[in-house]
């Protein structure tokens, strides 16, 4: 569902057609989710990177809502948080799981075989300069808000376009 919604964010042809489900139909309805959950998709799925300031910005202002954080601080736990999740694949396979020897295949040693990049704290530390705490609690924080967005404006989408289906 979250591939068809952003494939009918970067489409030309916004036809009107009462009798099918069309282009028009899915960006009306991504339309009636939260704003945070139709800008990731459009910023994941649809490659739309032009969303990614206000997306940091929102996640921003929720941490900083929820948990005594520096604007700055809670501005790189978002953007660290959104880099993970936009960008989940292994650098090493591509999320493949594999890597093609000459004559064989081989597990990937950098993902052990899942396809997911495993980010670690140092990592994140490194990134964000702190780690811990209320850091720690404010990546939680972006991640849930990020994915809870995500799975409410497809769910209300959903319910838009299917109606009683």
């Amino acid at each position: 569902m979250r591939e068809a919604l952003a494939a009918s964010v970067g489409a030309s042809n916004l036809k009107f057609d009462p009798d099918y489900e069309r282009a028009a139909d899915r960006v009306a309805a991504i339309g009636f989710g939260p704003r945070l959950g139709s800008l990731l998709i459009r910023y994941r799925d649809a490659n739309q990177v032009r969303w990614e300031r206000e997306i940091i910005a929102r996640l921003a202002k929720r941490i900083i809502r929820k948990l005594p954080i520096t604007h700055s601080i809670a501005a790189k736990v978002a953007e660290c948080a959104l880099s993970e999740w936009a960008r989940p694949h292994c650098a090493t396979c591509g999320g493949a799981r594999e890597i093609m020897g000459a004559t064989l295949k081989v597990v990937c040693h950098a993902c052990g075989g899942v396809g997911v990049r495993r980010y670690t704290n140092s990592e994140r530390r490194r990134i964000i300069g702190a780690w811990g705490g209320m850091v720690s609690d404010g990546y939680d924080l972006a991640l849930a808000t990020i994915t809870g967005s995500v799975a409410a404006t497809v769910g209300i989408a959903r319910d838009k376009l299917c109606g009683d289906c």
